[in-house]
């Protein structure tokens, strides 16, 4: 299948992933180039509200936390009228597939919390789900535009290091679509037998 963009034609390859905004396509440009193709979407999501154009918000985003110094996926078009964007692709290993596969070692989580206190100090959030970064080589990248106001209980400690933890969980997710090892109720992720895990990586710096 084909696209149409303001960077040309886009020959879209494979379904990365459905987010609470959009479906991301890995793609290809006409001089074959690979890129993530990001179209956005209407549907609900119970645990989290948009306002206004979700690629102005996803652009704001970029421009924040490019700004803080977070490693992203360099951005090569936001169109808010086509409701969709294009941004460079990264190869590696998503953090869905660390996680499912038990890989996340420490040099993984001190990453995670670098990351964590960058976000922090410029009153930040990112979203902490596995699947939002990708291992390139020896560095870290935050592969989705989103950004939100910094809050304790959508931290990395308190939120996303328990689905960084649960392997199995995450192995149910990549391979039966399911969240139903991950989370207790939608955006809720399950503690139980993973606390001394997240404990000890919440110490490690």
């Amino acid at each position: 299948m084909c696209v149409t963009t303001p960077i040309g034609p886009l020959e879209l390859l494979e379904l990365l992933g459905r987010g609470k905004s959009g479906y991301s396509w890995k793609a290809r440009t006409a001089l074959g180039e690979l890129v993530v193709y990001k179209a956005m979407h209407d549907e609900p999501c119970s645990f989290y509200r948009f306002s206004g154009n979700k690629v102005e918000h996803e652009r704001g985003a970029w421009q924040v936390l490019s700004r803080a110094g977070i490693p992203l996926p360099e951005p090569l078009c936001f169109d808010p009228e086509g409701n969709c964007l294009v941004k460079e692709y990264i190869a590696g290993d998503t953090g869905c597939l660390l996680a499912a596969d038990d890989r996340v070692d420490l040099e993984l989580v001190r990453a995670l919390r670098r990351m964590s206190l960058v976000a922090k100090a410029e009153g930040l959030n990112l979203d902490w789900f596995p699947p939002n970064f990708v291992r390139r080589g020896t560095e870290l990248v935050y592969i989705d535009y989103e950004a939100n106001p910094w809050d304790a209980r959508w931290s990395l400690e308190h939120w996303g290091f328990w689905y960084w933890a649960n392997a199995p969980g995450m192995r149910n997710l990549r391979e039966q679509h399911s969240m139903s090892d991950l989370e207790d109720e939608p955006g809720h992720p399950r503690h139980q037998g993973l606390e001394s895990r997240v404990r000890a990586w919440c110490t490690e710096s």
